[in-house]
């Protein structure tokens, strides 16, 4: 988002998620999940209007079968508030990662042995 248009990118933002959440509450018996995928997750969750929002989205699309997914390069983006989040996540997919994103997953995430070496494993 370009710096000082923050407002508006919340407003569209909120907009479209409002728009899914609709069809989430509307085909929430139909058995067929929804997956929204942000890409350059950062811009959300480190926005201040939209970060609380996304919060209570992802609590509440749970129950709607509906997955509100984030993506992004760096964990290091996310805010405290953004913890919220990741600790509510029923999905991780992770790419390679240098060993200290790694070391700062795990404040988010409790990972084993053998899951730290397969991530470590990715290295390309």
């Amino acid at each position: 988002a370009k710096t000082g248009y923050e407002a508006q990118m919340a407003a569209a933002y909120i907009s479209l998620i409002n728009r899914i959440n609709g069809i989430a509450e509307r085909d929430q018996y139909s058995g067929r999940d929804i997956v929204t995928l942000t890409d350059e997750a950062h811009l959300i969750v480190t926005n201040e209007l939209l970060a609380p929002y996304a919060v209570k989205i992802v609590k509440m699309w749970r129950k709607l079968s509906a997955w509100f997914w984030l993506a992004t390069q760096d964990l290091v983006d996310f805010p405290a508030i953004a913890r919220k989040m990741l600790n509510n996540a029923e999905w991780w997919v992770m790419l390679n990662m240098p060993e200290d994103e790694l070391r700062h997953l795990e404040s988010f995430k409790k990972l084993s042995e053998a899951e730290k070496n397969l991530i470590r494993s990715m290295q390309s």
